[in-house]
């Protein structure tokens, strides 16, 4: 009972100010889908529950998303809300099926210049959004726009959507300083005590001003029953007559695209806000679980008749800011979503929208990297600005030219294509910067007629065509008879450095040049070994060879070993 007691007294006041502001998010989740708030308040506690039993990071929090709702809009258009269901299991089966095969570790090609940019795109995205709440439209506005998954600027529609007026003055200036009110206490109260989160002392506080204090002097402030009524009324199920369609492949052939897009964007945050949550708590979490958890979520809320989603990045923030940072406040903050929709939706309904968006922002506030601006402008500045400056943080300009991409990509498109962007140019700046760091020393010993080529650098695809133009063959004619071509430095990454490898070394064969390969690291060699036909006829020097040789004199490059030779086996 003690545990218990313990349990209720450290997550009761986290589970609620992250219901409370996990509310409104999940209504504009249906808001863009073009559904009822009903089946995206299904969907956050569904895939709260399951993906935190099923194996979920700790402390991550999910459920119906933005970015799943995008993908879904078309779809609901075209064919109407009961397809949702079957799209959702789909991509939820293949999100599992990701996470079976181990894949959730490519998360690991995401480089911290992408990730520095998701979250200050995400900081300033949150901060946009809260906007949204002082032009608040009705709650038939659910009725789907028809947005592709891809929109210019969507993610700032609300700034000049003429179909809503914004609030007007005193109503404006009221949910102002609700909403500064709750941005104080949230920074405040921590340096006083932290037995009660902040934030829930910020919702509560909102919530009893709005309702003592507002209204009661003639003044106005939106709430989220202005926004979408919480209430739930009816649990729909993909079973039931009303909404059931045929399990074939016209069914299959309606939604498939739809689950793809569904597993892309789902995954994709998923996996970005577990990162994040794994630098802000100094934990690490186990990316294929995290995949398995959220595609279960999937699969169960597709089967009660949510929408589906992921991971939130703003709500996560939030329970790592109140420590809530273990499975089981994520599972008592699921348990807790349920009772406050269905055992308390007139509670909820009066919070005024200002204080949860104080809250958000104070979430963005802290999510953002204030540190990356500070590198910006190191990155900027020549040397001698820097040292008068004392800026000691400089990255590659290359590193922050990729932040701001995925950061301008992020708020003009989308999340999930802003990461595919950020990730393919992380690739393309190494490969061209690798592209440039073949070395080759020469060495030429004539009284021993011979010559050693010290190669160092990577060789592979980007630096395979420099490699065999540095060999021209009229630059070599005049050369010892005998070729060494020393690999100690090197390593052969593909089937592009192998080939450039041996069209050097057919080069100088035809020149009647006597050549072997030495010094050939481990990982070189079992690439190598594996296509043993390629090296047939090519002589190699093992190191104790090279050693002895090395302090007699070379007389003769003799075929020492041949590819195959070794008494190391490689699979």
């Amino acid at each position: 009972i003690t545990e218990v007691e313990c349990v209720v007294q450290s997550f009761a006041p986290f589970c609620f100010e992250v219901s409370m502001a996990q509310i409104p998010e999940t209504i504009s989740a249906a808001l863009i889908a073009g559904v009822s708030p009903t089946l995206a308040l299904q969907s956050t506690w569904a895939m709260h529950l399951i993906a935190t039993c099923v194996g979920g990071s700790p402390g991550l929090m999910t459920g119906a998303s933005g970015t799943v709702a995008i993908a879904l809009m078309n779809l609901v258009k075209n064919h109407g809300v009961s397809y949702i269901w079957p799209a959702i299991i789909l991509a939820g089966i293949i999100q599992i099926v990701f996470g079976i095969l181990g894949f959730g570790a490519v998360v690991r090609l995401v480089p911290y210049p992408v990730l520095t940019g998701f979250a200050n795109a995400m900081a300033l995205l949150i901060v946009a959004l809260q906007l949204r709440f002082w032009r608040v439209s009705a709650d038939d506005a659910f009725a789907g726009d028809g947005r592709k998954l891809i929109v210019t600027g969507h993610s700032w529609q609300h700034f000049a959507d003429g179909s809503t007026e914004w609030a007007d003055l005193s109503t404006s200036v009221v949910m102002l300083v609700e909403a500064v009110v709750s941005l104080i206490i949230c920074f405040a109260l921590p340096r006083v005590t932290k037995i009660v989160p902040s934030a829930f002392v910020a919702i509560l506080f909102g919530l009893i001003m709005n309702i003592a204090l507002v209204k009661n002097i003639g003044y106005s402030s939106f709430t989220v029953q202005d926004y979408g009524s919480a209430e739930i009324v009816d649990l729909y199920t993909m079973f039931s007559s009303k909404h059931r369609v045929p399990i074939n492949f016209e069914t299959l052939e309606k939604i498939y695209l739809t689950s793809i897009a569904v597993f892309g964007v789902s995954l994709i945050e998923t996996l970005m806000s577990s990162n994040i949550l794994d630098e802000l708590s100094g934990q690490r979490a186990q990316r294929n679980r995290v995949s398995l958890g959220v595609g279960a979520g999937n699969v169960v809320s597709g089967l009660i008749g949510g929408m589906g989603g992921s991971a939130s990045t703003g709500m996560t923030i939030l329970a790592n800011l109140s420590n809530a940072n273990t499975r089981l406040s994520s599972f008592v903050a699921s348990v807790f979503f349920v009772l406050i929709v269905y055992a308390a939706p007139v509670l909820v309904n009066h919070i005024p929208l200002a204080t949860i968006a104080g809250v958000m922002f104070y979430v963005a506030i802290k999510l953002f990297r204030w540190r990356s601006i500070v590198q910006l402008v190191a990155a900027l500045l020549p040397l001698r600005a820097r040292e008068t400056l004392h800026l000691d943080c400089k990255v590659s300009r290359s590193d922050i030219f990729t932040m701001l991409v995925v950061m301008a990509v992020s708020l003009v498109f989308d999340f999930a294509i802003a990461v595919l962007v950020g990730v393919v140019m992380a690739v393309f700046i190494f490969v061209w910067d690798s592209s440039n760091r073949i070395v080759i020393e020469k060495e030429v010993i004539e009284e021993e007629g011979t010559v050693t080529y010290n190669i160092s650098g990577p060789i592979f695809f980007a630096t395979a065509q420099g490699f065999i133009d540095i060999f021209e063959t009229e630059d070599f004619e005049g050369d010892p008879e005998e070729v060494v071509i020393m690999l100690e430095g090197a390593n052969v990454y593909d089937w592009s450095g192998m080939k450039a490898l041996k069209t050097v070394h057919d080069r100088l064969a035809d020149l009647g040049k006597v050549v072997a390969l030495a010094s050939i690291s481990p990982s070189s060699r079992q690439l190598m070994e594996k296509n043993a036909t390629m090296w047939a006829g090519v002589s190699f020097l093992e190191v104790e060879e090279i050693d002895e040789e090395m302090t007699t004199g070379y007389s003769t490059v003799k075929p020492a070993s041949t590819m195959g030779d070794s008494k190391t086996e490689y699979d």
